[in-house]
């Protein structure tokens, strides 16, 4: 089951005193083509980690832009999250085996 992440609006705008005016052109051209392509983003937290942080701003600007993007979460217990954080730790170099992840 998934849970839909409730984000505040963003927009491309926002960022025109940082990226300048030339750089948003360049990505609402980029994005012209996609208009409409539906994107989800389907992670296990809605807070605290990097994927979140980057989703978090991200969705809505995708948005902005004119993609149907949402962002949803995965229903789970506590033994599922520290499944999918073990997985997360091992792809970024921990040593781990299935028997340690999945206990």
């Amino acid at each position: 089951m998934l849970r839909r992440v409730q984000l505040k609006k963003k927009y491309l705008d926002d960022y025109k005193e940082v990226a300048g005016p030339e750089a948003l052109e360049r990505l609402r051209r980029l994005a012209g083509p996609l208009q409409g392509l539906r994107v989800l983003n389907v992670n296990s937290t809605g807070e605290g980690g990097g994927v979140a942080e980057l989703l978090m701003s991200l969705v809505p600007l995708m948005r902005d832009v004119g993609l149907e993007a949402e962002w949803q979460l995965l229903c789970h217990d506590d033994p599922f999250f520290e499944i999918t954080k073990g997985f997360h730790s091992a792809l970024q170099g921990k040593c781990a085996t299935l028997t340690t992840l999945c206990p």
